[in-house]
């Protein structure tokens, strides 16, 4: 794992339920992974340069409060419903990288300043 429990207590020290945090450090390393194609773990999270690491790990506590704020957020949109025989649906605009992947603008571009996500964009 690229950021700890306890890194993120230290960091960020809000008064969140530990174990929801800890589940969401686990999809933002999996998506880190997608997204740097595997590349860190091929050559060893200690191997990066240090400014790599601190950028994984702010990408990774980034995503985190991403994922809570989205999960707090009436802002959900529904693309399509159906009632009585009738359905409706929006259609959806041309969607950004970081929404693509789920894991948010800043977390995105700090990760994106690592160079271990070439060829995505």
């Amino acid at each position: 794992m690229y950021v700890n429990l306890n890194y993120y207590k230290r960091k960020y020290k809000n008064k969140v339920d530990w174990v929801v945090v800890r589940a969401l450090l686990d999809r933002a390393h999996g998506i880190i992974n997608s997204l740097t194609f595997n590349r860190i773990q091929h050559v060893g999270f200690e191997n990066l340069t240090d400014f790599q690491q601190k950028q994984v790990q702010l990408a990774a506590s980034l995503m985190v409060e991403h994922f809570m704020d989205a999960s707090n957020s009436p802002s959900h949109e529904i693309q399509s419903y159906s009632m009585d025989g009738m359905r409706v649906w929006k259609q959806s605009r041309n969607a950004l990288p970081w929404e693509v992947a789920g894991c948010g603008k800043e977390a995105w571009l700090a990760l994106l300043e690592t160079g271990l996500m070439a060829g995505v964009l």
